[in-house]
């Protein structure tokens, strides 16, 4: 299916130069042999580069559209005009379809592309500060969530120091205690700067980097990781 638009006023023509950064149009007649040899090409190059919104292909019939020609000063059938921001860029014309391609490629191509880049997403393998992710969705904490961690850190931090306070063995009555997290102990494998498992410690472990999480997962080849 081509991806052009036949214009027949000024006023059509115009709206799409608005819409668009960049307008090809193709100034043709029926009865026109050139315009007949040429018209495969002009059809490829809309297929390729046509985008929505960025690059429009447009076909004028100079009999069913007088106006148009002549607001253009078009003398020669086929005569295939560029517009860039809804200015003359490039006028070709005959059938010459290396100088139309040479020409559309130059001002359409970095456009058409540009209709599929990014514009201000996430990046894999990085999340917002404070960011979460809900329903497959990544967005920025509720400060009621993050209120929540923060008291509940503050439960167990009060806890623990209850349990080794009034116990007779408080390393072991800490490490004991349901409120303590992770796998962390106090003797080697935790604890601050300064302390054994503290950073730079002798019982600390660095996290691992990115070949030893592949390591972990079975690694990834092929486009799939297991």
């Amino acid at each position: 299916m081509s991806k052009y638009t036949h214009v027949t006023s000024p006023l059509q023509l115009s709206g799409l130069a608005v819409k668009n950064s960049v307008v090809v149009i193709d100034f043709h007649a029926t009865w026109c042999g050139p315009c007949r040899v040429i018209a495969p090409t002009f059809d490829a190059l809309a297929n390729k580069h046509a985008a929505p919104g960025k690059v429009a292909f447009v076909k004028v019939d100079v009999d069913q559209a007088q106006t148009i020609a002549q607001q253009y000063e078009v003398r020669a059938m086929p005569t295939f005009i560029i517009l860039v921001n809804n200015k003359e860029v490039a006028r070709i014309q005959g059938a010459d379809s290396r100088a139309l391609t040479n020409a559309v490629e130059k001002h359409c191509t970095g456009v058409s592309k540009s209709a599929y880049a990014s514009t201000g997403g996430q990046k894999l393998g990085s999340a917002p500060v404070g960011g979460y992710v809900k329903d497959g969705t990544m967005g920025r904490k509720p400060a009621r969530i993050a209120a929540g961690n923060w008291v509940d850190t503050l439960i167990r931090f009060m806890a623990l120091y209850l349990v080794s306070l009034f116990a007779i063995d408080a390393r072991g009555a800490a490490e004991r205690s349901s409120y303590r997290t992770g796998d962390r102990t106090l003797n080697g494998n935790g604890g601050g700067s300064g302390r054994p498992g503290g950073p730079g410690g002798p019982g600390g472990r660095k996290l691992g980097g990115v070949s030893q999480i592949r390591r972990d997962t079975g690694g990834c080849a092929g486009g799939s990781c297991g």
